[in-house]
This record gives structure tokens, sequence and C-alpha cells, in this order.
């Protein structure tokens, strides 16, 4: 039988991620604009155990800090390792596979409406919808780098009254982090990519895009 997607709202995230935050408070902080995680491996295998397929309704960055997860994203299977960072779209559709023992992942997941407000509209280029979801390798020194940034943004949400402009710069830290290493990746990917890829890419967008609306092909 065809698995249906479950639409996994920030409300279904947080239920999720609760045992981990009552294990880890200062590793974790949860709320419906913006959550960040320290490791996000315990949900994963909770989303494998379900067989369930999950689609996203929110905007998911993160980082794969150590270990090897396989997940099919929006159909497509993918065997991702550590010092691997990636990014998911609202529309993209999960299927967890296999997390191993080892698998840790540092991330944030934040609505639409955070992302607009953190970058005043301006979206990072990497974000500009050409692609519903990517990943790509980077070095040791890049991961540390971005770890630290990751570090720097959960301290101050943990932190009480803390500004909001500090909080969207932070962010906005991050993003353009990612921005910046996924550009180059995709300068050097453009060069090598066919149009039947290309063509393939834009089909699966359209589909998450319209299939609520549309059944047919």
């Amino acid at each position: 039988m065809k698995k249906k997607p479950e639409s996994l709202t920030f409300d279904r995230f947080q239920e999720l991620l609760a045992p981990v935050h009552e294990g880890r408070p200062n590793d974790i902080f949860i709320s419906k604009p913006l959550t960040v995680v320290g490791n996000v491996s315990h949900l994963l295998r909770q989303v494998i155990a379900s067989q369930k397929l999950m689609q996203l309704e929110d905007y998911r960055i993160g980082m794969i800090m150590s270990g090897t997860v396989r997940a099919n994203i929006n159909l497509i299977e993918h065997e991702l390792k550590a010092n691997t960072l990636v990014f998911l779209t609202p529309g993209t559709i999960v299927e967890p596979i296999f997390v191993s023992p080892d698998f840790t992942l540092k991330g944030m997941a934040m609505s639409a409406e955070t992302l607009h407000l953190a970058a005043e509209n301006q979206l990072p280029g990497f974000l500009n919808g050409e692609q519903m979801d990517g990943h790509i390798k980077i070095t040791e020194e890049q991961k540390d780098f971005a770890d630290h940034l990751f570090s720097l943004l959960l301290k101050a949400l943990l932190q009480q009254q803390m500004s909001t402009k500090v909080v969207h710069a932070l962010i906005m830290a991050v993003l353009y982090d990612f921005d910046d290493l996924f550009m180059r990746q995709r300068s050097v990917n453009n060069s090598n990519k066919t149009r039947d890829r290309g063509v393939f890419e834009q089909f699966i967008h359209l589909v998450n895009l319209h299939s609520k609306q549309e059944h047919q092909l």
C-alpha cells in the first residue's frame, strides 16, 4: 500500500522532541516559530520505527556532526555522513531509513514567517526556491565554524530577555555561512549538471508544491 505523508507540524515536532528536551534542557530550545537542537537522532529513530513519511511545513537547516543516515528525500535515496550540511524547505517529503548508533545532527527548524523576519524578506540564495533540498560535504574547519555559530544561537535563545535583533542576527549568521558554502558548490555543480537532471529536479519541486491540489501527473 502506498504511504501517505504525515504533515510534520511544529506541534508534532515539539511532541517528538519532548523526551530529548527533558533529558538535556541546555541542549535544545523549543518554540513554535523556531527550534534549535544539538542532536535529533532520537527523533529520526522514532520516525524510522513508525515507518512514516513526513512532509515538512517549515525550513530545516542542519549539520551532520557524526555517523551516517540514509533517507528518501523527495523520492530520492541519500546516504549522508559526518561533515555534511543539509537544508530542507517546506513541502519536502522525508522518509528516514537508517540511522547509525553514533549519528548526531545539530540544526534548527523555523517557520517561513521567522525566516522572512530574520532575513528582512531578502532570503539567502540557497533558499531562493530553486531547490527543495540540498546537501554538501564540508571540511573539518568549516564544520567547527558552523558548529560555533549554532552554539552561539542556542546560547542566546536559552538566555532570558535576549534581544530579538540579536537572535535574528545570529540566525542570519548561520544562514549566510550555509549560503556561502552552498553557492560555492552550486557554481561547480552547474557546470556538470545535465539537462535531464535539471528537468527531474524541477518536476519533483512541482509535485511537492501542487500535490495537495492536483492528483494527476
